[in-house]
C-alpha cells in the first residue's frame, strides 16, 4: 500500500483507555488506513519519535463563534491538537439573528465572554439570518476545524420575541410556536442541539442578565419537545451557581432537569467545575446525575481538563480592581 502520508515511531494514545504503544500511522486520502508497522512507500513522511500522537481533540464547549468568521483556523485551539470544535454553548451565539439584532448579539458576546465588540464589528461577514442560513454560511468558509454548532437561547428569544425578549418576560403562546419551530428547522439543517445559560454571573457590559437567564418551565419545555420532536440533539446549559454565586444552584435547576430529561428523552450536558466558594458541592452533584441515571434519565457534565482561567485588566468585563470596596472608581468607564 502506498500512503499518502506515513506518521512514524510515535507513541500512540488511541483513546480508548488502553496503554500508549509505538506504531506508524498510515494515511491514505483524508482516512487512517492502518496503524502498526508501515515499510511500504508513502508521499510524505514524518517522524514522531518521542512523541504523542492521538486523535484529534473534540472541544465541547467553546465560543468560537465569532472568531471562526475572521479566522477559519480557530487559533490558538488547533495549535493544541482541537480538530472538532462544538459553538454556541451557554446560550450566546449568532442565529437567528434578523440584521437589526445584530449589534445586541454581539452586545452579548462581550458581556458574557469578552470577546471586544469592535474586534466583531470588523471581524463577522454577516450572511444568514435563520440558522440553516448560518451553518450553509460556515459550510462556505475554509474551516481548518470540524465546526459543530448548537442554536442558541439568546439569539433564539431576541429572533422570537423582539426587545421582549432580552427581559425575564414570558413568552407567549405565539413565541413559543416560533421558538419551537426555528429548534425543529436548526436540528434539520444540522444543529447538534439547543443551549442556554442559567447563571446569574452571565451579564450583558450593561450588567443585565442574558436572555434566557430567567425562562420559565413552560419555554424550556417548549424547546425541549422541538429536540424530542425530532428525535435528536442535545440540550446544554450552564446551571445556576456555576459561577459561585448560589451553592444551591444545581439543585434549584435539577428540579426542572430531571422531569425535562425524562419526558424528552434527550440527554442533557451542563458544565461541571470545583468552586473555590463551594469546593464540596460538586459531589452532591454527580450524586444526583448517578441518581437521575438510575431513573433513565441522561444528565452529563462536563468536566474541563484544567482549571478556568479568567482574564482580568483595566479595560476587560472583570477587573482585578473590583474586588476592593474603593475600585469601582478607578475602573475607567
Amino acid at each position: 500500500m502506498k500512503a499518502d502520508l506515513v506518521i512514524r515511531g510515535g507513541t500512540i494514545v488511541d483513546g480508548s483507555g488502553g496503554p500508549a504503544y509505538t506504531a506508524d500511522v498510515a494515511v491514505v486520502g483524508d482516512r487512517i488506513a492502518a496503524i502498526g508497522k508501515h515499510t511500504g512507500p508513502a508521499a510524505e513522511e514524518i517522524d514522531a519519535r518521542g512523541k504523542l500522537v492521538t486523535p484529534g481533540f473534540v472541544d465541547v464547549h467553546t465560543h468560537l463563534d465569532a472568531q471562526l468568521t475572521w479566522d477559519p483556523l480557530g487559533s490558538p485551539s488547533n495549535q493544541h491538537g482541537v480538530t472538532s470544535a462544538v459553538v454556541g454553548n451557554c446560550g450566546v451565539g449568532f442565529a437567528p439573528c434578523k440584521p437589526a439584532d445584530r449589534d445586541y448579539l454581539m452586545f452579548l458576546m462581550e458581556g458574557v465572554e469578552d470577546v471586544p465588540r469592535a474586534a466583531m464589528k470588523e471581524g463577522i461577514t454577516w450572511g444568514w439570518e435563520t440558522f440553516p442560513e448560518y451553518l450553509a454560511c460556515l459550510a462556505k468558509m475554509p474551516l481548518g476545524l470540524n465546526v459543530g454548532a448548537h442554536i442558541s437561547h439568546a439569539p433564539l428569544r431576541i429572533f422570537a420575541m423582539g426587545e421582549k425578549g432580552a427581559t425575564d418576560a414570558a413568552a407567549s403562546d405565539d413565541e413559543l410556536a416560533i421558538m419551537h419551530d426555528a429548534v425543529m428547522g436548526a436540528m434539520r439543517a444540522g444543529a447538534l442541539g439547543f443551549a442556554t445559560g442559567r447563571t446569574t454571573m452571565h451579564r450583558t457590559p450593561a450588567w443585565d442578565p442574558v436572555p434566557g437567564t430567567f425562562a420559565d418551565r413552560r419555554e424550556l419545555d417548549t424547546i425541549a419537545r422541538a429536540l424530542a420532536d425530532y428525535g435528536s440533539g442535545v440540550f446544554e446549559l450552564v446551571t445556576l451557581g456555576a459561577a459561585g454565586e448560589d451553592a444551591a444552584g444545581f439543585d434549584k435547576d435539577y428540579e426542572w432537569m430531571l422531569p425535562l430529561a425524562l419526558e424528552s428523552a434527550r440527554p442533557i450536558s451542563f458544565g461541571l467545575i470545583q468552586n473555590l466558594a463551594y469546593p464540596d458541592v460538586w459531589k452532591g452533584i454527580l450524586d444526583k446525575v448517578e441518581r437521575a441515571s438510575g431513573k433513565g434519565a441522561r444528565i452529563v457534565p462536563q468536566v474541563a481538563v484544567r482549571s478556568v482561567g479568567i482574564l482580568m485588566g483595566l479595560g476587560t468585563s472583570i477587573s482585578p480592581l473590583t474586588m476592593f470596596p474603593a475600585g469601582f472608581e478607578l475602573i475607567p468607564k
